[in-house]
C-alpha cells in the first residue's frame, strides 16, 4: 500500500521543479508553508479525536472524508503559498522603432579621470549593427546644450560623460524635454574610474548685509568613498578641519563691513591638484538705512531692523538723501508732508524711474481712514481709494411677450339672475392686459438705464402662432 503522505510530498516535489522551471520566484521562503502545513494537518486523517460507535462501513466513509478534508486544506494552503512566493515569467518582445543613435562622446577635462580606453571600439561595433552618428563635446561641458542640439522626435541619444555639466541646461531639464516633448530617450554608459580625484567648492551668497548671519555650503566630489582632509578658513582663521567621508558640509558665519575670503582645500594626491583649492569672494555692506514713517511701535519695525538701520519718524523730514527706502506703516496723509520731495526721492539723479523706494503698509489709519482720496500723496500709489463700481456689460436680452386671446381684455362672465337662469356675458376692460404688456416692453426697452447700445435685444411674441423679432438698442432709441 502506498503512503498517501510519500504521494503528497512527490507531487509538491514535482510542482516545485516545474514552478522553477516555468518561472522564477521572488520570495521562495513562502514556499515552506506547504511541507509545514502538510506536517500540521496530517493529525486530521491519522486520529480521531471523539471516538464514537460506528460501524466498519461508517468509519471507511468517515476516513474518506477526512482525506478530502485534508487535501483540499493542502490545495488551498499551495495555491496561497506560491502566490505570497510571487513567481513570474520574463517575456521578450520586440517592437518595431527608429534604429538610428546619436553617440555623444565627451572630450572635456573631467574626463581624464575615468575610462574611456573601449569608446573607439565600441563606437565601430555600434556602427556595424545599427545606423549611427557620433558627435563630440568640447571642453566647455556643456552637455545640456550638446543633446539638445541632437534631439529630434523619437531619436535615441547614448552619452559617453562623467555627467558633471558646469554651464548650459541642466541634464534633468533636457530629460524632461526630450521624453516628455519629442519622445526621444537618452541614456548614459556607467563609466569606472582610471584615476583617483577629489576636488572642492563653496557656494552661498557673495553679497550680505552686516550683522546677519549667512549659511556657506562646502561640496566635495570625488572618483570614490574615501576620506578626504577638508580645511575651510576665513581670512585665514580655520572654520572647519577635519577628516570627512561627508560630501556636503554647511556651516554659518556673521562677518564684517568689508570683503572677506573663504578658503576651502581638500588633500589627497589625485590626477587634478589645481581643483583641490577654491577660494571665494564675500562682500559684507553696511546695512541701508530706511526711513520708518510711524506713530506707534509695530511688530514691522522689529522685521525691519534685521536688515536695515531705522530712523523712525512721525513725519517726513525735509532731507531723504540719506534714505534707502521710505517705510509707512499705518499713517494718515498728513505725516507726508511735502510730497515732492518723495516724487524726487522716488527719481534716480538722471531722471529715471530707479531711485529710492517706497512702501505704504495699510492699518486703521491709512488710505480711506487716513484721507488718502484726491490727496497728493495717492497720485504716487498704485491703488485709489473708492468704492468698487459694477460695470454694465455687452448681454444679450431676450424679451418674450404673451398676445394670446387671454391678454386683449375681453372676457366672458356667468351672469345668473334670482330665478337662477345664467348666461355668459362678453365684458371688455378699459385697459387690456395686452396694453398693458407692449408698454412695459417699451418702457424696458427705451430706458437707458436698461438697455445700452452694446446690448443685443430679441423680441419673442406668441399667441397663436409664434413670431421672433431681432433688434439692436439703437434701433429702439431711434424709434423712440
Amino acid at each position: 500500500m502506498v503512503n498517501p503522505i510519500t504521494e503528497i510530498f512527490t507531487v509538491i516535489k514535482n510542482l516545485f521543479e516545474l514552478l522553477l522551471r516555468l518561472a522564477p520566484i521572488d520570495n521562495p521562503t513562502w514556499l515552506m508553508l506547504i511541507p509545514l502545513a502538510i506536517i500540521l494537518l496530517f493529525p486530521l486523517i491519522k486520529f480521531q479525536f471523539v471516538k464514537l460507535p460506528m460501524d466498519r462501513l461508517e468509519e471507511k466513509r468517515r476516513h474518506r472524508t477526512r482525506m478530502m478534508v485534508y487535501f483540499s486544506r493542502i490545495i488551498i494552503i499551495t495555491c496561497i503559498a506560491i502566490a505570497l512566493a510571487s513567481p513570474y515569467i520574463e517575456i521578450s518582445e520586440e517592437t518595431a522603432g527608429n534604429p538610428e543613435i546619436t553617440l555623444l562622446i565627451d572630450e572635456s577635462e573631467s574626463m581624464e579621470v575615468l575610462e574611456t580606453g573601449f569608446a573607439e571600439s565600441f563606437q565601430k561595433a555600434l556602427e556595424d549593427r545599427v545606423p549611427t552618428r557620433t558627435r563630440t563635446i568640447g571642453s566647455d561641458g556643456a552637455i545640456g546644450d550638446a543633446i539638445l542640439d541632437n534631439l529630434e522626435p523619437g531619436r535615441h541619444i547614448l552619452l559617453i560623460s562623467d555627467g558633471n555639466v558646469p554651464r548650459g541646461t541642466s541634464l534633468e531639464d533636457v530629460a524632461f524635454y526630450a521624453v516628455n516633448e519629442l519622445g526621444a530617450s537618452v541614456s548614459a554608459i556607467a563609466l569606472e574610474e582610471a584615476q583617483e580625484d577629489t576636488s572642492v567648492y563653496i557656494t552661498g551668497p557673495g553679497k550680505v548685509v552686516a550683522g546677519t548671519s549667512n549659511t556657506y555650503t562646502v561640496h566635495i566630489t570625488s572618483t570614490n568613498n574615501k576620506p578626504a582632509p577638508l580645511v575651510v578658513s576665513i581670512d585665514g582663521q580655520s572654520v572647519i578641519e577635519q577628516l570627512t567621508s561627508e560630501r556636503i558640509l554647511t556651516f554659518e558665519k556673521e562677518l564684517g563691513i568689508g570683503d572677506h575670503r573663504i578658503e576651502a582645500t581638500v588633500g589627497g594626491s589625485d590626477h587634478f591638484p589645481n581643483n583641490n583649492k577654491y577660494y571665494k569672494t564675500v562682500t559684507v555692506l553696511e546695512k541701508p538705512r530706511i526711513l520708518l514713517l510711524s506713530e506707534k511701535d509695530s511688530p514691522v519695525e522689529s522685521i525691519l531692523d534685521e536688515l536695515y538701520t531705522i530712523d523712525k519718524q512721525k513725519r517726513l523730514p525735509e532731507d531723504l538723501s540719506s534714505y534707502y527706502a521710505i517705510v509707512a506703516n499705518d499713517v494718515g496723509k498728513n505725516a507726508f508732508g511735502d510730497v515732492n520731495n518723495i516724487h524726487e526721492f522716488l527719481l534716480d539723479e538722471a531722471g529715471g524711474y530707479y531711485g529710492g523706494g517706497l512702501v505704504v503698509l495699510g492699518g486703521f489709519n491709512s488710505y480711506d481712514r487716513g484721507a488718502y482720496q484726491n490727496a497728493p500723496i495717492e497720485s504716487l500709489l498704485p491703488v485709489k481709494v473708492g468704492k468698487g463700481e459694477q460695470k454694465k456689460g455687452d448681454d444679450n436680452i431676450i424679451i418674450i411677450l404673451d398676445i394670446s386671446g387671454g391678454t386683449t381684455g375681453v372676457r366672458y362672465e356667468k351672469v345668473c339672475d334670482t330665478a337662477g337662469n345664467c348666461e355668459l356675458k362678453e365684458v371688455t376692460d378699459r385697459s387690456s392686459a395686452l396694453d398693458i404688456i407692449k408698454a412695459q416692453a417699451v418702457n424696458l426697452i427705451s430706458s437707458e438705464q436698461n438697455i445700452l447700445a452694446t446690448n443685443k435685444v430679441g423680441v419673442i411674441v406668441f399667441g397663436s402662432q409664434g413670431t421672433l423679432e431681432e433688434t439692436g438698442a439703437e434701433d429702439y432709441a431711434a424709434s423712440d
